[in-house]
C-alpha cells in the first residue's frame, strides 16, 4: 500500500501541483518510481531521497531543545513533507517532551495558543 495504510509517513508534497502527495508507485520494490496521487507527476527515487536527505541534514543542525527553531522548522517542512512524515513526527515528539518541562515552557507558563499547538 503506497499510502502506508493512509498514514503517509514517507510521503512528500508534490512540487508540481502543490495538492497531492508523492508516494511510491510499487512500494514493495526497492528502486520504484514515486508519483503524485493527484496529478500523476512521476519523480525518481533519487529526487525523493535527495529531498528527504536535505531535510534530515537541516534537522540535525537544529539544537534539540530550541523550541522556536523546531516550531519554525515544522512550519516550513510541512510544505514539503506530509504532516505525518516520519521526520516530522520525530520533531513533534521532541517538541511534545519539551512542552511542559523545559524552562519557560512549564504548563502554567504556556499561553492558550501554545497549548493548542
Amino acid at each position: 500500500d503506497s499510502t502506508e495504510c493512509g498514514a503517509y509517513t514517507s510521503a512528500i508534497s508534490c512540487q508540481k501541483c502543490k495538492e497531492g502527495w508523492v508516494v511510491p508507485q510499487a512500494p514493495l520494490q526497492d528502486q520504484t518510481e514515486w508519483g503524485c496521487d493527484k496529478c500523476g507527476q512521476i519523480f525518481t527515487l533519487d529526487e525523493v531521497e535527495n529531498t528527504v536527505e536535505k531535510i534530515k541534514k537541516y534537522i540535525e543542525k537544529i539544537p534539540e531543545k530550541d523550541v522556536n527553531k523546531l516550531e519554525n522548522f515544522l512550519k516550513i517542512a510541512e510544505n514539503i513533507l506530509h504532516p505525518n512524515h516520519c521526520l516530522l513526527l520525530g520533531v513533534k515528539k521532541n517538541l511534545f517532551s519539551l512542552y511542559g518541562s523545559a524552562p519557560g515552557l512549564q504548563l502554567q507558563q504556556l499561553s492558550p495558543a501554545q497549548i493548542e499547538r
